[in-house]
């Protein structure tokens, strides 16, 4: 039997998300679509939000993907037609992601603070 891309990535690192490996070892379109094709199938099979699984396989790429560089986000994002679920297709410096986190973290106080939290 032979082993699709989705199951080399984890079989490559156990221990970590095969969507890192993968974002981190992949390097071709052709590599990066297969891939996601997988990805959302394995979705399919265990998906525990109410995200449909290609919506969720997008959040998750395009989030970690914020975590590689530029040329590699580059790749993903237009390859998949997929965005970062918080910048989109830009690229923040280390200081405009920090800022918008501490953004994203007094919103929500604000959030959990009118309801009660």
């Amino acid at each position: 039997m032979c082993k699709g891309i989705f199951q080399k990535m984890i079989d490559l690192d156990p221990n970590s998300n095969c969507v890192f490996t993968a974002i981190g070892v992949l390097k071709t379109e052709d590599e990066v679509k297969q891939f996601y094709k997988e990805y959302i199938e394995a979705l399919k099979i265990k998906n525990d939000t109410n995200l449909s699984a290609k919506e969720l396989a997008a959040k998750n790429v395009g989030y970690i993907c914020g975590y590689f560089s530029d040329e590699a986000m580059r790749l993903w994002y237009e390859t998949l037609n997929i965005e970062h679920p918080i910048f989109g297709k830009t690229y923040p410096t280390p200081e405009e992601a920090f800022k918008k986190g501490q953004e994203m973290g007094e919103q929500l106080k604000k959030t959990n603070k009118k309801k009660g939290n």
